[in-house]
């Protein structure tokens, strides 16, 4: 029942992954696991780059529609259907996709969960059965990242990871707080998504942290620089 389904995953997912692991590791100093995973973390955010900066876009189109919104919200309290239809015909041919940041977080998610399988199974020999004829085969695989071995658990850099994780969401909770009304319940989901990833990551190889951890500097250097170039557009045309 399974076959299939586990023959796509195989050659469609994991065996794609497991070269791309093997070649970025052949191509690092050393070679060294870790800077391949920093390699690999910097390369994922640069090919959805398109759909990070599509999802800043449309957090920057709500901001300025929100006194339009809220309005309209105020007029129609009482008529729901009437109200939706209204910020519908507002939002209309705004450009506005609110799955672009969905479409970037989903892929990179896939492609952890097939990187933990790949770490789980280890890079070895054994393995180099699954690699393309133009990836060579390491001699060894050096996992050992400035005293942490990145295939076991680390409570420091899961820390690390989880704290960095924490202060994007809760950037990015202030940057949308303007945008909708957010519940009370809701200003705890940032500590608690924060906590959730510190528990996940404590009983997943180090090399997981170490990938989230780069990933979200990559995502908040991005929010600055796209944030730095909106303000430098604003000023010169004021």
């Amino acid at each position: 029942m399974f076959g299939p389904i586990e023959l796509l995953w195989t050659e469609f997912l994991y065996k794609p992954i497991y070269n791309l692991v093997v070649l970025t590791y052949n191509l690092t100093p050393g070679p060294n696991l870790g800077w391949a995973i920093i390699s690999l973390a910097i390369l994922i955010r640069i090919v959805f780059l398109y759909f990070s900066l599509r999802g800043f876009r449309t957090d920057e189109i709500l901001e300025e529609v929100t006194p339009q919104v809220k309005k309209i919200e105020e007029e129609y309290k009482y008529n729901p259907t009437e109200r939706r239809r209204k910020i519908s015909e507002l939002l209309r041919g705004k450009e506005i996709d609110p799955n672009a940041e969905i479409y970037a977080v989903l892929a990179q998610f896939i492609f952890l969960i097939v990187l933990y399988q790949v770490l789980q199974m280890g890079i070895h020999p054994e393995g180099f059965k699954l690699l393309y004829n133009f990836v060579p085969h390491p001699a060894t695989i050096n996992a050992l990242f400035y005293g942490t071995d990145l295939s076991r658990p680390s409570i420091l850099w899961s820390g690390i990871a989880s704290f960095m994780f924490f202060v994007e969401l809760i950037w990015e909770y202030e940057t949308k707080k303007n945008i909708s009304r957010v519940r009370f319940s809701e200003k705890w989901f940032p500590l608690l998504f924060a906590i959730f990833t510190f528990i996940l990551l404590i009983i997943l190889p180090s090399a997981k942290a170490l990938f989230l951890f780069i990933s979200v500097v990559f995502s908040m250097l991005l929010r600055v620089t796209v944030g730095f170039g909106r303000r430098a557009v604003k000023s010169r045309f004021a």
